[in-house]
């Protein structure tokens, strides 16, 4: 289960995410779609937090199994500071924003990392155009009623399978945050 499906429920979506993945990856399969198939309706992007790199290397990690020579690390396994994380996130997604304002994209970017979001409310969110609070903080787990049965039977509810990341009723209420600010700009 992903948040992605339910943004889009009955209309054609392509989910472009990758578990583990960084917000690099994440643009440059955006980026790569449109150039692929052209002009979508709408973006959603839900993004980890910033200090996660793609490095090449030898070794392999559980991230890159399937592609040995592709390493996910943090920055400070890479020796990049907070400070140059920082820039280099607002420098992809100001070019993302900057793209899709050009092609009359609809765009709506999260993330679901606390540190990051406290740091994109304080440091960039008067520069960013399309940033959508999502944080853990804007969850409304009293607001579960609508969610499907299949989604409340599904044993990741609480809790994803690697135990170590949210589950499926926080994706839900991702979707709900972006279903809600797509129809709010398209009413």
């Amino acid at each position: 289960c992903d948040w992605s499906s339910d943004v889009c429920s009955s209309d054609l979506f392509f989910n472009l995410g990758l578990n583990g993945n960084n917000q690099y990856v994440s643009i440059y399969n955006v980026l790569e779609y449109i150039k692929q198939f052209g002009k979508p309706k709408g973006i959603f992007i839900l993004l980890p937090n910033y200090k996660r790199f793609l490095d090449f290397s030898h070794n392999v990690s559980h991230y890159s199994e399937q592609q040995p020579g592709l390493y996910l690390r943090t920055s400070q396994r890479l020796n990049i500071d907070d400070d140059t994380s920082r820039f280099m996130l607002f420098s992809q997604i100001t070019t993302l924003e900057y793209i899709c304002e050009i092609f009359n994209i609809p765009l709506f970017w999260g993330c679901w990392a606390n540190t990051t979001n406290e740091d994109i409310k304080i440091r960039m969110k008067h520069l960013v155009k399309n940033y959508i609070d999502v944080g853990p903080e804007m969850i409304e787990f009293n607001d579960m009623d609508d969610a499907p049965e299949y989604l409340k039977n599904n044993k990741y509810w609480h809790e994803s399978r690697d135990e170590h990341h949210y589950g499926a009723k926080f994706h839900y209420q991702y979707a709900k945050i972006f279903r809600k600010a797509w129809n709010e700009k398209n009413n």
